[in-house]
């Protein structure tokens, strides 16, 4: 591992805590790349119809119970699920709506494909940032375990910033021994 690397450490510990947290709409947030939406998600928790719904949605809602086995997520499994005919012509006519919206939000979301590029950009970098992170670390522990001052030196200097002078105060050693470590 290089120092320049090492130089890195703080910013990319800042990019990863970014990364971590960013909204990308849809539900979606980098962390826990998921593939439920959020409203899904509290939907399925509540099991009941929330509020908002109007009575023809909330008769979808029951027709889809009626017919759904299990809690499909993803809108393709949920699409997938719903079934083309009912018992009856009112069903029939419920699950036809019932898919056409499945459709419909599967269509809004393809039309927003690069944002989804975008999304997994975020989380391609977050995972790689992450993974250097670990290099550096394994890289300091494995010096630690040879030399643990240069490292206290390193990690002082590169990661927490400190000026040469208060490493050297704060190690109870010479200002030039700390210098000196650093280019080891």
């Amino acid at each position: 591992m290089s120092i320049d690397r090492l130089k890195e450490y703080k910013y990319k510990a800042a990019r990863i805590k970014v990364l971590s947290n960013y909204y990308n709409g849809n539900g979606v947030v980098s962390k826990p790349f998921r593939e439920d939406d959020e409203l899904q998600r509290m939907h399925s928790k509540w099991r009941v119809e929330p509020d908002y719904l109007t009575e023809e949605d909330k008769q979808l809602v029951k027709t889809a119970r009626e017919y759904l086995i299990g809690n499909p997520t993803g809108t393709f499994n949920q699409l997938a699920a719903v079934p083309k005919f009912g018992i009856d012509s009112i069903d029939t006519q419920r699950l036809q709506e019932l898919r056409k919206k499945v459709k419909r939000v599967i269509a809004d979301r393809n039309q927003s494909k690069n944002d989804i590029d975008t999304v997994l950009d975020r989380v391609s970098e977050l995972q790689e940032l992450k993974a250097e992170m670990k290099r550096m670390d394994l890289a300091l522990e494995a010096l630690a375990s040879i030399k643990s001052a240069y490292t206290e030196v390193l990690r002082l200097r590169y990661i927490e910033g400190l000026p040469v002078n208060e490493i050297a105060q704060k190690m109870f050693i010479n200002r030039r021994t700390a210098h000196w470590q650093m280019r080891l």
